[in-house]
């Protein structure tokens, strides 16, 4: 034996050495790799990717991701086991590839390396590259050239000229999401600036300012970054934060700050500060070049040819962002002109400016300086021309908008074709400032004479007057008709003028400047509309809208948007940032899916066997169909720790049967099964994609679950033998989700079992990709049942349902979730459909915008029996932004205003479980406005009957008899109890006699580090038990992390907690 281990001991450290070497030398040939083809972040991928080391090794840092592609099933295993060794399975993935055509969207590779020439046609590989993409095929390199018919956006207003108007006519109506990113919301707009305040585009790659703090709190302070990202595929390239970003509240951002950035060829120019001078970064890197000199203080950024002009404050406390009731009062401010080469002050000037009507074209540099129109030399500096006396109209400031709100009456000013325009408010035309009156002047560009002047009808929401020069033509539109008219550039004479077909929208202009390309304008009202100006037609898109102040970014053939911070039909609007592309050739296959194709079998199919369950287990997500988070069972005597399970990452909630625990890390894309006695791993499983939440077992033998990369998985449940798996995709193609390749229509983990069939949904939106699939399969055998395609046609027109919404704005349920039933419908968020998988009705039924009737609708929907239990933003919605929640009803009220009258009326909160009586809910209390921000002493846990009766109650949910007519006077549910809680709760949970409750602490704060801190894990967490009857605490433990969102299971008389820090915990309770 002493013989042996010398023996053992260096055949270990050869092999040590072996495996050091052979990692060495694949880090050293993708170096050669990414040096040869130039690329320097983005998607990388590897088609016979083997053991998957050299597809590792060519993921180089954060700013890539990389997938490995094999014909082989065995190195697809071997390429996923290596990386999860590794710690990269996220970023780094693997996928079998069968068929000739690659399994990504088009333009998504940045860089794709083929071992076998026969393996990809040519054809293929340039579908697949982005614009500048590069393949390398056995050692020779091919590059994807940029397409002449694509444009980038590298100013606010696309240029210096102030005209935003991009010469993009790849641009059109959108099909599919190339990729998205988080947050899914932005702040809240009445609490903070919402969401990504600028973006602009070159080079194939995205520049944002985003707000990325969390949502839930309006005391958490701003986490504001400056972001690179790949256009195409999304990828972050770059991130670094901003420190002393402004916070403004109610919407009351300036226009003016959404013009601090402009990107140029492989430069980026910005404040890094609201106070912080003009930074000139490596738009490739981020790092920082050099700082132009005494640009304190700087408003506006524009970038003319060979010179960057900016304005700036005098001091510190001129700063017109600063003084925003005070924004349009004339003041001098500096104008000065650098050279871009190496930012050279070449003059300056200090003058009258007002805010938002900087531009430039190669003649002059023009602005309004606070009593005419002026143009200076770009040269010297010199003045060349005044134009005629048009002071700026100053106006009462007699609403609280015009104070807050600063942009609503601010002047637009732009230059095209030797021509300047300018636009401003003349009158006032709503008591709070949204909107006026105007005026268009027009000057010769060359000697400042005037041209034309023309009517400007009210138009807009709090931001300045839109206007785009097209071929010659300057087009307005006004607010209410959505009339577009458009002026002869040179004469004034009107040339066109036509009226929507359609009405597009019952809703008000979003509060942000338009943008448009040669083919179209884009407004945005509900959603965003495309304007086709040759065809003179309106198609409305009101899926998805952007952000407060900047709204959205044509560039690249696609539309940008950003997370928006409302809650108007949460169940349908896209949430998230979402790159939108127009249609594909392949979306003409959905209609010929080869069934044949999607079902696989597995070593275990066929040999399966029925086992032994309970009653007292919790076999799916949330312990039932219903998704009650109940067992009827008792857990008793005082809870006390049992076992813990380090897993990592980021888990699931548990599911519990058959004595074992199952939860997956879900961006590992691995399932694990536990022994519910000891906590001991018994087997994993890993999937191509991420597993959201947790299987269902079926009969004690069978764990069924959904996975991102679009297929439903079905194991033994003794082992974790493959028994089959279903492609619930209808095509095998990818697409970026937050940092991974996921399916363009990924499954939710956790499926539906009803009526002896699994259920589930695949897809991301009914108005992406064909829509979503709504699938019935046999958990036996794998074989489908039934398939329903869920898209935006209404089953009676034919026609798209977003086409009338004036006069029936109402809504479909657009967008999927884990499944619930109550054995009779199958539900989707709010959406029903019967036992045959048909929808039970298509649009929202609470269609009208009025609240008195929305109120006479309510209170008879509450007469019929039927209710369940689900959340507008989806079950998985762990953000607990302040407009969503859950509620056990049978509607969902949508709109701006609307969105509490549901909550009103039933039981709701921020999470809840119901048992066979009672709603427990955390919520606000009924009578609370829900349109407010969250403080801190506004939640509690509640107990009411499942169907409480409704009762008039004042403001401080007092009750009174007086009949309910205003805010302060209205009718909702009084609670049986409520309690104070000293946790935020983030995962609940019932039995027979106990009610479990788990969070992160409530530290009855608004001190923002420290809330902060609390939200994100990082103070512990505490495990509360609660009497049902009375809300009386019992007894609270510590816990070393806080729960995962509603990551708790309740199963034979023990309580199971998945934590923030990747463990499994298990408590159980003591006998006495």
């Amino acid at each position: 034996m002493n013989r042996r281990n010398p023996i053992m001991k260096m055949m270990t450290i050869g092999l040590a050495l072996a495996l050091a070497v052979a990692a060495h030398a694949q880090q050293e040939q993708a170096q050669q790799i990414l040096k040869q083809t130039g690329v320097t972040g983005g998607l990388v991928v590897h088609v016979g990717c083997g053991d998957g080391k050299l597809t590792a090794a060519l993921r180089a840092g954060d700013s890539f991701l990389a997938q490995g592609l094999d014909r082989n099933p065995e190195n697809i295993k071997a390429a996923r086991d290596y990386a999860l060794s590794r710690n990269l399975l996220g970023p780094v993935s693997f996928k079998q590839w069968t068929g000739s055509r690659l399994p990504y969207v088009d333009n998504l590779v940045n860089l794709l390396v083929v071992s076998d020439e026969k393996e990809v046609s040519r054809e293929e590989i340039l579908r697949t590259l982005t614009p500048g993409g590069v393949a390398l095929v056995n050692k020779t390199t091919l590059r994807k050239p940029w397409p002449s018919d694509m444009d980038s956006w590298g100013h606010i207003l696309y240029d210096a000229t102030g005209n935003p108007v991009s010469k993009d006519t790849r641009l059109g109506p959108p099909a599919y999401a190339p990729w998205m990113i988080g947050p899914r919301w932005a702040r809240h707009h009445d609490a903070s600036s919402a969401g990504d305040s600028m973006m602009v585009s070159a080079n194939g790659r995205l520049f944002s300012i985003r707000d990325e703090a969390p949502a839930f709190h309006s005391a958490v302070p701003q986490q504001v970054v400056l972001q690179a990202q790949d256009a195409f595929n999304g990828v972050i390239l770059w991130k670094r934060p901003l420190e002393n970003w402004r916070v403004w509240q109610n919407r009351g951002q300036p226009a003016v700050v959404t013009r601090r950035i402009v990107a140029m060829e492989d430069r980026l120019y910005v404040t890094l500060g609201y106070d912080a001078p003009v930074s000139v970064l490596d738009a490739v890197t981020g790092k920082e070049l050099l700082t132009l000199p005494e640009s304190d203080h700087a408003g506006e950024i524009i970038v003319s040819g060979d010179t960057i002009f900016i304005t700036a404050a005098l001091s510190q406390e001129g700063a017109y962002e600063k003084s925003l009731p005070n924004m349009w009062e004339p003041r001098e401010r500096w104008v000065k002109a650098y050279r871009r080469q190496d930012g050279k002050l070449l003059w300056q000037q200090k003058t009258g400016v007002f805010p938002l009507t900087l531009a430039a074209d190669n003649s002059g540099l023009y602005f309004h300086n606070t009593d005419r129109v002026v143009c200076l030399d770009p040269a010297t500096g010199k003045q060349k021309w005044a134009a005629p006396e048009l002071p700026f109209k100053k106006f009462e400031m007699r609403g609280k908008k015009l104070n807050t709100r600063p942009g609503s009456f601010g002047p637009t000013l732009l230059v095209q074709d030797g021509v300047v325009l300018y636009t401003m408010t003349t009158e006032l035309t709503h008591p709070e400032g949204d909107m006026g009156h105007g005026q268009i002047h027009a000057f010769d560009a060359a000697d400042g004479h005037k041209l034309w002047e023309a009517e400007y009808p009210p138009f807009g929401e709090m931001c300045p007057k839109d206007i785009y020069v097209i071929g010659g033509v300057a087009y307005i539109l006004t607010r209410e008709e959505k009339i577009v008219t458009g002026f002869d550039l040179r004469t004034g004479k009107k040339a066109v003028e036509f009226h929507p077909q359609i009405q597009p929208s019952y809703f008000h202009p979003r509060c942000h400047r338009y943008k448009a390309t040669c083919n179209y304008l884009i407004p945005s009202n509900q959603g965003f509309e495309l304007v086709d100006l040759k065809k003179q037609v309106w198609q409305p898109f009101f899926w998805v809208r952007g952000s407060c102040s900047f709204g959205y970014l044509p560039s690249y053939g696609m539309l940008y948007l950003p997370p928006g911070p409302c809650a108007c039909f949460a169940d349908t609007m896209l949430p998230g940032t979402y790159a939108l592309a127009p249609r594909a050739a392949w979306l003409d296959e959905l209609n010929q899916v080869n069934d044949a194709s999607r079902l696989e079998k597995g070593a275990a199919y066929g040999a399966v066997a029925a086992t032994a369950h309970f009653s007292d287990d919790w076999p799916t997500y949330r312990a039932d169909a219903v998704r009650r988070g109940y067992v009827p069972t008792p857990v008793p005597g005082k809870l006390a720790a049992a076992w813990t399970a380090k897993l990592g990452g980021k888990l699931t909630a548990p599911t519990v049967a058959a004595g074992k625990v199952f939860v997956a890390q879900v961006d590992q894309h691995t399932l694990h099964a536990l022994d519910a006695a000891t906590g001991q791993p018994l087997w994993s499983y890993t999937t191509g994609g991420r597993i959201d939440s947790p299987p269902t077992i079926v009969d004690g033998a069978l764990c069924i679950f959904g996975s991102h990369d679009g297929y439903v998985y079905c194991l033994r449940a003794a082992d974790g033998a493959l028994v089959w798996r279903f492609r619930a995709a209808p095509l095998d193609l990818q697409m970026n989700a937050e940092g991974q390749l996921e399916s363009l229509w990924p499954a939710s983990g956790s499926v539906l079992l009803q009526e002896g069939k699994i259920w589930c949904v695949a897809g991301r939106s009914i108005y992406l990709a064909g829509g979503m699939r709504l699938l019935q399969l046999d958990p036996i055998s794998g074989k489908k049942v039934g398939e329903t395609i869920l898209d935006e046609k209404d089953p009676q027109t034919g026609e798209p349902v977003h086409y009338d919404t004036r006069e029936n704005p109402g809504m479909p349920v657009a967008l999927p979730d884990i499944l619930s039933s109550d054995g009779k419908t199958i539900y989707m968020r709010s959406q029903e459909f019967d036992l045959n998988g048909q929808r039970r009705f298509f649009r929202n039924r609470v269609r009208n915008n009025d609240w008195r009737i929305n109120k006479g609708l309510l209170l008879e929907l509450m007469k019929q029996p039927e209710r369940h239990l689900f959340s507008a933003a989806g079950f998985l919605d762990d953000s607990w932004f302040h407009r969503i929640y859950w509620a056990y009803a049978n509607v969902q009220t949508y709109a701006s205003g609307q969105f509490y009258l549901t909550r009103q009326f039933y039981p709701s909160g921020q999470i809840m479980v119901l048992d066979d009586q009672h709603a427990f809910t955390y919520a606000r209390h009924p009578d609370m406005r829900m349109w407010l921000p969250r403080t801190v002493t506004e939640c509690f846990l509640m107990r009411t009957a499942l169907k409480p009766a409704l009762q008039p109650v004042n403001k401080s949910g007092v009750t009174t008899t007086r009949q309910p007519s205003q805010w302060n006077e209205r009718q909702t549910f009084v609670s049986d109890w409520s309690q104070e809680l000293p946790i935020y709760p983030r995962a609940l949970a019932k039995a027979a006699d106990r009610l479990f409750v788990a969070g992160p602490p409530d530290p009855k704060t608004r001190d923002a580090e420290t809330l902060r801190a609390s939200w994100a894990g990082n103070k512990g967490g505490s495990l509360l038990v609660i009497a049902p009857d009375t809300g009386a605490t019992q007894q609270e433990l510590r816990l070393e992390s806080p729960p995962v969102w509603d990551g708790m299971a309740v199963a034979r008389s023990k309580v199971f907690i998945c934590l923030m820090n990747g463990e499994v915990a298990c408590f159980k309770g003591e006998q006495k």
